[in-house]
C-alpha cells in the first residue's frame, strides 16, 4: 500500500511540473536577443562584368569582339536612320520645288500666249502704218492715225522666276538630283533672259520712235482740231496737213526707223515663242520625271 501511494505522488508531482512549464512561458533575456540579432546574415555577392578579379567572368577575345560589334551596329543603325530621314526631307523639298517651278512655268505660258497674240495684232497695224506713211505728204491719213498707236506700246512680259531665283540664291539646286531637269530649267531661264534683253531694246526703240514722231508729226495742231469736235474722217476729207515739214529726208528717216521698230517687235515675238516652247518641253520633262499630275 505504501509503495502505490508513493508512485501516485511522484506522478502527480511530475504532471504539476509539466503543467507549470507549459502554462508560463519563460522570458528571454536581452543578452540572448542581442546575440541572435548579431548573427551574420547570408548575402549573395554579385560581381560586375568589368570586375577583373571575378574569375568566373573573365573575358576572352570573342567577348570583346561581340561587344564591339553590338556597339558598332547600334551606332551604324542610328546613322542610317538619320541619313534616311534627311534624305526623305530633301526629297520632299525637291518635289516641292519642282511643283512650284511647274506652277511658275504654267503662269508664264499663259502670259506668253496673251502677249504673242497682242504682238501679232500690233504687227498687222504696224504694217498698215508703213503703208500709209507715204500718203502723209498729201494730207491726213485715217489709216495712219488709227494704227499708229501700235508703235507706242507693246505687251510687257513679267517673268515668274521667284522659285528659280530662290534655288539659285539658297543653293537649292543641289536638291535636284536629275541633271536632265537641271539642264531643262537652265535652258528655259536662258531663253527668258534673251527675250527680256530684246524686250528691253524694244523699249528704247519705242522711245526713239516717239522722238521721231515729235519731229515729223504736228500732234499739237491735230489735238486742237479734234478738241473742236472735228472727226478724224473729216480731217482726212479736208486734207488736213499732219506734217511739220514736207521735207522728204526726215520723213524717210522716220519711215526707216518705224520699219526697224517693227523688226524688233518681230524678234521679240519669236523670242517669246521660243520661251513658250522651252517652257512646254520643260513641263513635259518635269511631269514625266517626277510623275506629277
Amino acid at each position: 500500500m505504501v509503495d502505490n501511494t508513493k508512485v501516485e505522488h511522484s506522478d502527480n508531482s511530475t504532471n504539476n511540473q509539466s503543467e507549470s512549464f507549459s502554462d508560463e512561458p519563460t522570458p528571454r533575456t536581452d543578452q540572448e536577443t542581442s546575440s541572435k540579432n548579431k548573427e551574420p546574415q547570408n548575402m549573395e555577392v554579385h560581381h560586375h562584368t568589368h570586375d577583373p578579379f571575378a574569375t568566373h567572368h573573365k573575358k576572352n577575345f570573342l567577348s570583346y569582339f561581340w561587344e564591339f560589334l553590338m556597339l558598332f551596329l547600334a551606332v551604324f543603325c542610328g546613322f542610317l536612320a538619320e541619313y534616311q530621314l534627311e534624305h526623305k526631307i530633301e526629297k520632299n523639298r525637291e518635289i516641292q520645288f519642282i511643283r512650284l517651278i511647274t506652277e511658275d512655268i504654267t503662269t508664264d505660258i499663259s502670259k506668253l500666249n496673251k502677249n504673242i497674240m497682242l504682238f501679232k495684232e500690233n504687227d498687222v497695224k504696224q504694217n498698215s502704218v508703213l503703208e500709209a506713211l507715204p500718203t502723209l505728204e498729201k494730207g491726213f491719213s485715217l489709216k495712219f492715225y488709227d494704227n499708229y498707236r501700235s508703235f507706242q506700246w507693246f505687251p510687257d512680259f513679267i517673268y515668274t522666276d521667284a522659285t528659280i531665283q530662290q534655288l539659285k540664291n539658297s543653293g537649292g539646286f543641289r536638291l535636284i538630283k536629275n541633271y536632265k531637269v537641271i539642264a531643262g530649267i537652265m535652258n528655259y531661264d536662258a531663253e527668258v533672259k534673251k527675250a527680256l534683253i530684246n524686250e528691253s531694246n524694244l523699249g528704247r526703240v519705242m522711245e526713239k520712235s516717239e522722238d521721231f514722231s515729235n519731229d515729223i508729226l504736228n500732234t499739237y495742231h491735230l489735238h486742237n482740231q479734234l478738241k473742236q469736235g472735228i472727226t478724224p474722217k473729216e480731217l482726212e476729207i479736208e486734207g488736213f496737213d499732219y506734217l511739220l515739214s514736207n521735207d522728204r529726208i526726215p520723213l524717210s528717216r522716220f519711215a526707216n526707223h518705224l520699219f526697224y521698230h517693227r523688226r524688233i517687235c518681230n524678234i521679240v515675238t519669236e523670242n517669246m515663242k521660243s520661251v513658250k516652247f522651252a517652257g512646254a518641253q520643260l513641263l513635259i520633262l518635269l511631269k514625266t520625271e517626277y510623275h506629277l499630275d
